[in-house]
C-alpha cells in the first residue's frame, strides 16, 4: 500500500476488500479516502487501444450531452462560459474543449495521451492542446473554470493535483470536476464488481475527502451532488465486455446481440456513482 493517505497523509488505513485482480483497496480512518497502489505507468494505459471506442461521433456527441448536463446541473448557463478562459485537465477526444469553444470559451487542454492529442485536434481543429501530464506542465497564464472530467481518479498525488489546480486558477474562479464515489449506493451494492474499480483508477474521493483537498488549497467546496453521465446503449455495454467488468460480461455480450441498432445508439442518462463538485477560489 501506500505509506499514507493520498488525501490526509493518515498513515491509518484499513483493507477493505481483494479485486478480481488481486489489488487491494484501502480506506483512510481519517478522511475516508480509498486507494489502490498503481502497478505500471499510467501513461502505458493510454494507447490507441485505450481510445480505439472514442473515435466516433456519436461517442463524442454522447460526452458532449454529458458534459452540458452536468455544468447546467451546477447551475451554470452557457453565457457563463462566453469569453471565460477555460482549462480542460485531461482533454482525452476534445468533446469538453468542442462544447464549449462553441460556447465562446478560449480553451486549453491538457493530455497526457499522444493518442489523445491526436484524436482531439481532428475533432477540434485549431484547438490548443498541451501534451504533458498535469503533474509536470507549466503554465504561465490563469483559468477562469479549471475543468477535470473523469481524470482526478487517475492521479496518485492527490494532494498534490489539487494544489497545482488552485494556482492554475485566476481570483474568484472555479475547479469543476467529477470522480467516483466509493461511498455511492452504486458502489455499495456492487462492491468489487463495482465498475469504477479498474486497474487505472488509483484514488477515490469520500465527500470528507473532497472538502479537506478545498480547505487545504483556499477553495470553497460550493456543491457535492450525485453526477449522471449521457450513454449510449452500445457504448455502456462494450466498456463492460473491454474492461472486463466481471460479473456482466456475458450478460453484456449478449445484449450487444441482441439489441436493434436504434436501441444501442439511442442516449440515455445514467448514475453509476460518482461525485460531480464544485469549488470555488475564495469565501463566498
Amino acid at each position: 500500500m501506500l505509506n499514507s493517505c493520498p488525501v490526509c497523509t493518515s498513515h491509518s488505513a484499513t483493507r477493505i476488500f481483494t479485486l478480481v485482480n488481486k489489488d487491494v483497496i484501502w480506506r483512510c480512518s481519517d478522511c475516508l479516502a480509498q486507494w489502490r497502489q498503481a502497478k505500471k505507468p499510467l501513461d502505458n494505459f493510454y494507447n490507441k487501444s485505450y481510445f480505439a471506442d472514442w473515435d466516433d461521433e456519436k461517442v463524442t456527441s454522447m460526452k458532449e450531452a454529458s458534459f452540458s448536463k452536468s455544468l447546467r446541473r451546477l447551475g451554470f448557463r452557457e453565457e457563463d462560459f462566453k469569453g471565460a478562459r477555460v482549462l480542460d485537465v485531461g482533454s482525452g477526444n476534445g468533446a469538453l474543449l468542442k462544447l464549449l469553444s462553441g460556447w465562446g470559451s478560449m480553451t486549453t487542454g491538457i493530455e497526457l495521451s499522444g493518442a489523445g492529442v491526436e484524436m482531439a485536434v481532428k475533432n477540434v481543429p485549431g484547438a490548443k492542446i498541451i501534451h504533458n501530464s498535469c503533474m509536470t506542465v507549466r503554465l504561465k497564464e490563469l483559468f477562469d473554470y479549471v475543468i477535470l472530467t473523469d481524470l482526478v481518479e487517475h492521479v496518485e498525488q492527490t494532494r498534490e493535483l489539487f494544489n497545482r489546480l488552485a494556482t492554475w486558477l485566476e481570483r474568484r474562479g472555479y475547479i469543476i470536476f467529477t470522480t467516483p464515489d466509493p461511498y455511492s449506493l452504486f458502489a455499495k451494492i456492487l462492491g468489487r464488481y463495482w465498475p469504477h474499480y479498474t486497474s487505472e483508477h488509483l484514488v477515490f474521493l469520500s465527500k470528507k475527502a473532497i472538502r479537506k483537498l478545498a480547505e487545504d488549497n483556499g477553495l470553497t467546496t460550493v456543491k457535492i451532488i450525485k453526477n449522471k453521465k449521457v450513454y449510449t446503449a452500445h457504448f455502456f455495454l462494450w466498456q463492460i465486455v473491454r474492461k472486463e467488468m466481471h460479473p456482466f460480461i456475458s450478460l453484456a455480450k449478449i445484449l450487444l446481440k441482441l439489441l436493434p441498432d436504434r436501441l444501442q445508439t439511442k442516449q440515455f442518462s445514467f448514475a453509476t456513482g460518482e461525485h460531480l463538485v464544485l469549488m470555488f477560489r475564495g469565501k463566498r
